[in-house]
């Protein structure tokens, strides 16, 4: 029996956590001038305390609730969504002691457990009108308190953040093809994305910047989301030189420096930009950003069976789209990026279609994995692909016959007539796909029988051509940008100017404006004539010291 009691003892309660939860808080933002990064850090934290799912429960948060938050100073929330009201709060004076105690703090701990709440009814089966009206209200509550706290608290704006993304999910979940209920919505998020602007809110920006770019994808408006992507910057987003060919400055990802937001958000903003670069042929820049996403995924910081499994379904899909993307630039992707999970085996049955050549053989498999890509939502851009499968047996024609009729390659490449298999071929040419020309039948020889001949030119020794020098230069460009994103990242480190202006700040009130240490007064006429007899002394001392600190200064 005592071995029972004391298991019993050993349990730690549910409101303890919550408080301890919520001390931490209180302490760090006492202690710290950064306030957003304070309350990420705290955030992160808060999931190695509560780590049972009954931790947090909807009956967990309201017992939380009910000992953290002031009966009369929380918000009518409570009351008219979770039917918690003063009644509930019978601590008595012992609540209203541990209630003070959280004054400071009142405010990040209701947007928290606001969230809380949204996240538990997300992963029930609860109304999900219910649940996006209580979103809706709970980012209103959280943009009025930046509005009315001074100087826009710092601390804040990760639980807005993190309110915005709980409300974008609950709006999918109802709204997710309705075109106008989409138009409404991003009204809304541009109106947010503009405030958190304004009151350099790098979190609650970036998850607005990510949900409105998700929302015109969603809704097939790709040329306003590419105008969108032009007319504003991500949060931390530094483009090095005017918009090119390199997508610096309409939302590529090779030169971009993302040094205040998370690692989620960037992802997801790369993930968006190569989906809209992709979209618009510009395969070069999605190549970039997906690239860089798929490197940036780190899949070791959740231990947690759910945050890993979300972190391998992200991963997924950009694997997926990559190896579109690189099927589209004439490129066939590497065999390892297919051995990761057993759902990209449709991708490598279609690398394998793409490769060979055959138009026929592609079409079967497509028509064979239709639902797979329909689902994925790939469906439009691998039906572009016929066009590589045409060229990708056009090079090995080329390769294999130094000349060989029209006819013959619309029956190898399985082209509807020789008519389009002219066409196919000179927009071939034109584009240096292959390097051939088109030989059409003299007059004299014209008849029924006459058909264009399809001639390869002599090859050439690649190192005499400008390619090995194109393609250094490309990897050459490549390792550059890397290395400069890392110099940016790393030049100036995370508080380190105030820690030069504290030491600037002691020298000047130390030594005073002309280099001279300052001396206190003394009482006694023999304390003055010693501090004379020294002063000589102490000048040539402070004159190296003087150097030395203003050099620092």
């Amino acid at each position: 029996s005592k071995t029972k009691t004391e298991k019993i003892v050993e349990e730690e309660p549910v409101t303890e956590k919550y408080k301890k939860c919520a001390q931490k808080l209180r302490k760090a933002l006492s202690t710290s001038t950064t306030g957003s990064k304070t309350t990420r850090r705290w955030l992160g934290s808060t999931t190695l305390v509560l780590k049972d799912a009954k931790d947090k429960s909807v009956e967990s948060i309201l017992l939380a609730v009910s000992v953290l938050l002031d009966a009369k100073k929380r918000c009518g929330l409570w009351s008219e969504y979770c039917n918690i009201d003063s009644t509930m709060d019978d601590g008595g004076d012992e609540t209203d002691k541990d209630t003070a105690e959280y004054g400071g703090c009142m405010e990040e701990l209701e947007l928290w457990l606001l969230s809380l709440v949204a996240s538990a009814w997300l992963k029930s089966d609860y109304d999900v009108n219910q649940l996006l009206e209580l979103s809706s209200k709970a980012v209103a509550l959280g943009e009025g308190f930046c509005k009315r706290l001074s100087n826009h608290r710092e601390s804040l704006f990760p639980l807005l953040a993190r309110l915005y993304r709980f409300q974008n999910l609950a709006f999918i979940k109802l709204y997710k093809s309705d075109r106008s209920k989409h138009t409404i919505y991003r009204s809304a998020l541009q109106k947010a994305y503009r405030s958190a602007t304004l009151r350099s809110d790098s979190d609650t920006a970036s998850v607005t910047h990510n949900l409105i770019l998700a929302s015109l994808i969603d809704t097939k408006q790709i040329e306003q989301a590419s105008k969108f992507m032009s007319n504003t910057k991500f949060p931390g987003q530094l483009s090095s030189g005017g918009g090119g060919a390199d997508g610096s400055s309409g939302g590529g990802a090779s030169r971009n420096v993302n040094v205040n937001v998370s690692n989620n958000q960037l992802l997801r903003h790369l993930y968006l930009t190569g989906t809209v670069h992709a979209l618009r042929l510009n395969y070069s820049q999605a190549y970039s950003a997906l690239s860089q996403c798929l490197r940036k995924i780190d899949i070791h910081d959740n231990d947690t069976s759910k945050g890993r499994a979300g972190i391998v379904g992200f991963q997924l899909c950009t694997t997926k789209l990559l190896i579109v993307v690189q099927l589209l630039m004439g490129e066939i992707p590497d065999r390892s990026m297919f051995s990761s999970s057993p759902t990209l085996t449709p991708y490598l049955h279609m690398t394998q279609a793409v490769r060979r050549g055959d138009l026929a053989i592609f079409e079967a498999m497509l028509q064979e994995h239709k639902a797979v890509f329909v689902k994925d939502e790939r469906y439009s851009l691998i039906a572009r692909l016929s066009h590589s499968v045409v060229k990708a047996g056009l090079r090995k024609l080329v390769t294999s016959y130094s000349r060989i009729p029209l006819s013959d390659v619309a029956t190898r490449l399985s082209l509807p007539s020789v008519e389009s298999a002219t066409f196919i071929v000179a927009k071939a040419i034109s584009d240096g796909v292959i390097d051939a020309t088109i030989t059409h039948p003299s007059d004299d020889a014209m008849g029924d029988n006459a058909v264009p001949l399809l001639e390869s030119n002599e090859l050439l020794d690649v190192y005499s051509t400008m390619e090995p020098a194109d393609a250094f230069h490309r990897r050459i460009a490549y390792c550059l940008d890397v290395h400069n994103e890392a110099v940016r990242a790393l030049r100036y480190p995370a508080d380190e100017y105030k820690k030069k202006l504290l030491e600037a700040t002691t020298w000047h009130l130390n030594y005073g404006s002309r280099g001279k240490k300052k001396k206190k007064k003394k009482g006694n006429e023999g304390d003055e004539e010693e501090d004379a007899n020294n002063q000589s002394m102490d000048e040539d001392e402070d004159e190296d010291d003087f150097t030395d600190d203003d050099e620092g200064f």
